[in-house]
Order: structure tokens, then sequence, then C-alpha cells
């Protein structure tokens, strides 16, 4: 065993098993000028925190999905409209818990982010 508590075989700490992602995109027309849509899905496997696999210490699976849809106006101006985080899912992304004789217990969460809607026009000079 190494001072990190690792054996052979264990899982790499934060780092989850089973990662998957799909994309899905499409061209259109909007009044005449070019638009798009895309969806993405992104699934995250459970991870854990140390190579203890302690189930206090384990980030659970979830699945994001993100959506942008654009057009263009012309050769030199653009608009997209981008929601990440689409069902405004709350899950946690990580999670840890430290516990020691010489200060408190402490409890780590951090969240993927909330939904974010931004828009986004451009234009070339």
């Amino acid at each position: 065993m190494s001072p990190l508590g690792a054996t052979a075989g264990d899982r790499l700490p934060n780092v989850a098993e089973t990662q998957a992602s799909i994309g899905l995109s499409y061209l259109f027309d909007l009044a005449n000028m070019p638009g798009f849509a895309r969806l993405d899905v992104n699934y995250y496997g459970d991870s854990y925190a140390t190579f203890a696999e302690d189930s206090a210490d384990m980030s659970p699976s979830y699945t994001q999905a993100n959506l942008n849809v654009g057009v263009e106006f012309n050769d030199t101006t653009r608009a997209q409209l981008s929601v990440s985080n689409l069902t405004d899912d709350r899950t946690e992304a990580f999670r840890f818990s430290a516990e020691s004789p010489s200060y408190r217990a402490r409890n780590y969460l951090q969240w993927i982010p909330p939904r974010t809607i931004s828009l986004s026009v451009s234009k070339d000079f």
C-alpha cells in the first residue's frame, strides 16, 4: 500500500470510470438566412474523492445537456443563443469529507453550475 492508501487496481480519485458524450447538429434556413441548432448531452459516471472509495466521498453520476441555436444574418453578422445545463440539474460534481483530530470535520461540496443562458452577436469588420 502506498502512502496515499492506494492498492493495485484502485480507481483514480475524482475520475469517473464512465463518461459519454453525444452531439446532434441541424442546419436550417430561417427567413432565407442560414441557421443551426446543436444539442450536446454529456454523461459523467460516479467518482470518489480518495482511493478508499468511501461512500461519504462519492460524487454521484449525472447527465448534462447544452443547447446552441444561431443564425447568420449576412457574411459578417451572426447571433447565437446558448443554454448550458438545459434541464437546470443541481447535481453535486464533487464531494469530499475530511476528519482529523487536529481540526473539526469539514465537508466540501461543489455543484455543477445552474442553467446559464447567453446571447452573443458578432460582426466582422
